[in-house]
């Protein structure tokens, strides 16, 4: 019964997604939404951060005629179709189930929170790139890398926060194996092939932006016409262009903000929690929700206790986001998604140094992990069919609405309801 439920979930999530998306697209995005000006931060006020994808599609605008909307949608469509082939293929490799890809703390995240036009999808495939040069043995990497990193940090400087620590894990993992007993020097030379990211890195950060800034790049981009532009706009610039002018102290403000957060008599720092854990718990046990344990059981604690170390790692790294920023939904999919990619992209070998002490920390984890949710496949996946997420601020509705639970129900009463109008009954 728990397998045909699966299954039955597998079949019916990923077309539940598919039309959300195909509705998303048809809808269509403002000229001023979140989604479009983060696009359209450039150069043309002086170097800010942000800035260098918003340049390229101004110019190729000018010089070759091309839409930035059509080319914006277009990129992310396509991005996003190859980060699910990218998921769907390591998974299959790797043994893992499928069923839980659509979910919202995973691909299912970009489209049911509504960020899948934003950079995200390009950052996740850069830092894809970024592993992959990482803990393969060519000569030259470093370059590839760096350029790698410089170009997602020009494009936001989120992923300094996400990518920038494992990578320098990574390098020093490789780094110590050839200085064997010199742990310092290891680290040094680590640290020194990757200073060109880190130098962009403190440089984006530096040049945050400022008001005059913003209006310079709105007004560089008022003559390009959008298909779809709200014709009641006031003057004030819109959107993810005005955020780059923020302080840091605005931007924490928000975040402060959610400490008095009681919607619908929920209080918000405690559900982001219970959702975080409830996460790490699905995320931690998912060999054991697949069909059925082909593994010995000593092979299944050793790939759970290094995924727990990936996911701990990277929910460290990205713990500052949600300090300076408020799109909690979308840090949840960075720290996710970025820790199953490491571990399906980091051999054994080369993540013995990078992983934590698993004696102290990560079977220690797990162990609670289980004894929080328990080790049944059932109990697992109804914790699963429980979690939900909001992009960004703590919100009741926002939150069911984006359960498993619900998209299952909202999805069989809109079959119901086609049923019942096709046949004239109502």
């Amino acid at each position: 019964m728990r397998n045909y439920f699966a299954r039955t979930i597998g079949i019916l999530f990923p077309i539940i997604l598919a039309f959300k998306l195909a509705e998303r697209i048809l809808t269509g995005y403002y000229k001023e939404s979140w989604q479009i000006t983060e696009w359209l931060i450039n150069y043309q006020g002086g170097f800010v951060r942000r800035g260098l994808i918003g340049e390229l599609l101004l110019i190729s605008y000018y010089r070759f005629g091309l839409s930035p909307y059509y080319v914006i949608l277009s990129a992310c469509f396509c991005l996003y179709v190859a980060l699910v082939v990218f998921f769907y293929r390591s998974f299959r490799r790797a043994g893992l189930p499928l069923f839980l890809l659509p979910f919202v703390f995973l691909l299912g995240a970009p489209v049911l929170n509504n960020f899948w036009a934003r950079k995200d999808l390009l950052l996740i495939w850069l830092f894809i790139g970024m592993v992959r040069l990482t803990v393969i043995d060519i000569r030259g990497k470093a370059i590839g890398i760096n350029l790698l990193l410089v170009f997602a940090l020009l494009v936001h400087e989120s992923v300094g926060f996400w990518a920038v620590p494992v990578l320098l894990l990574l390098n020093y993992q490789q780094r110590v194996l050839r200085e064997v007993g010199r742990p310092v020097k290891a680290a040094f030379i680590s640290a020194l092939q990757l200073s060109p990211g880190l130098a962009a890195f403190l440089l984006v950060l530096y040049n945050k932006g400022t008001v005059g800034i913003a209006s310079a790049i709105w007004e560089s981009w008022k003559p390009v016409p959008f298909p779809f532009q709200d014709q009641n706009a006031t003057t004030a610039i819109p959107s993810a262009i005005d955020g780059i002018s923020w302080s840091l102290q605005k931007g924490v403000s928000f975040s402060a903000k959610q400490l008095a957060n009681f919607n619908d008599g929920i209080y918000a720092p405690i559900a982001w929690l219970i959702i975080i854990v409830s996460i790490f718990i699905v995320s931690v046990n998912i060999h054991r929700l697949g069909a059925s344990d082909n593994q010995p059981r000593h092979v299944v604690a050793e790939e759970r206790s290094s995924l727990c170390s990936f996911l701990l790692l990277q929910l460290l790294a990205v713990s500052p986001l949600f300090i300076l920023g408020f799109d909690y939904g979308r840090w949840i999919f960075f720290w996710v998604t970025t820790s199953f990619i490491l571990y399906l992209l980091v051999p054994p070998p080369a993540a013995q140094v990078l992983l934590l002490p698993r004696r102290f920390i990560p079977n220690r984890v797990v162990a609670s992990a289980d004894a929080l949710a328990g080790r049944s496949r059932g109990e697992l996946l109804l914790l699963a069919m429980f979690i939900g997420m909001p992009n960004s601020i703590w919100n009741m509705e926002n939150y069911y609405r984006s359960t498993p639970l619900y998209l299952l129900l909202e999805f069989s009463s809109k079959a119901v309801r086609y049923v019942h109008y096709y046949l004239g009954l109502s």
